[in-house]
C-alpha cells in the first residue's frame, strides 16, 4: 500500500473512532424550547417564531431532522440541510437500530422486548423510498 493511502486510512479509522464514542449515547427526544434553548447557547440564530424554519421537526417524536441531538457532538443542534451524511457512518453498522425512535413512540404501550423484537425486524425502517435494511440480531441491541 502506499504510504499516503496509509496515512489516509488512518485517519480514517480514527474519524470513525471518534465519530462512535461522541455519537455513543442514545439520542433523547427534545421538545422544541428545549430545542431552542440548548440551540441558543451554542450560538445557533433560533428563536420560537423562527423555530419550524431553522429546524425541520418530528412533533411525534420530538427529533429534529436536520441537526444531531447528541450533546457531545461537535455539530449538536446545528441545522445542515445534509444531515443524513452526519447519520451514514452510524447506520454502517450491522446492528445499527433503524426506526429506534418511531418503533418505541408506536409500541410504548408494550414491553421491552416487544420494542426490542420490532427495532430488530427492521419492519418499520426504509420508509420514504429509502432501502430496507436487513433484519438484525436482537441480542445485539442488548447495549441500548
Amino acid at each position: 500500500m502506499k504510504p499516503y493511502l496509509q496515512i489516509e486510512t488512518y485517519a480514517e479509522d480514527e474519524w470513525r473512532a471518534l465519530y462512535t464514542v461522541a455519537h455513543k449515547p442514545l439520542v433523547k427526544p427534545m421538545s422544541p424550547h428545549q430545542v431552542i434553548e440548548a440551540a441558543q447557547a451554542r450560538s445557533v440564530q433560533v428563536t420560537e417564531e423562527s423555530f419550524l424554519q431553522v429546524y425541520r421537526y418530528d412533533k411525534k417524536l420530538k427529533l429534529v431532522r436536520n441537526a444531531c441531538q447528541i450533546p457531545g457532538c461537535p455539530h449538536y443542534l446545528i441545522p445542515h440541510r445534509n444531515f443524513n451524511q452526519h447519520l451514514s457512518v452510524a447506520r454502517e453498522r450491522s446492528n445499527f437500530p433503524h426506526a429506534l425512535h418511531l418503533v418505541s413512540h408506536n409500541l410504548s404501550d408494550q414491553s421491552v422486548e416487544a420494542v426490542v423484537q420490532e427495532v430488530a425486524s427492521c419492519s418499520q425502517a426504509g420508509r420514504q423510498d429509502r432501502r430496507k435494511p436487513s433484519p438484525i440480531d436482537p441480542s445485539s441491541l442488548d447495549p441500548l
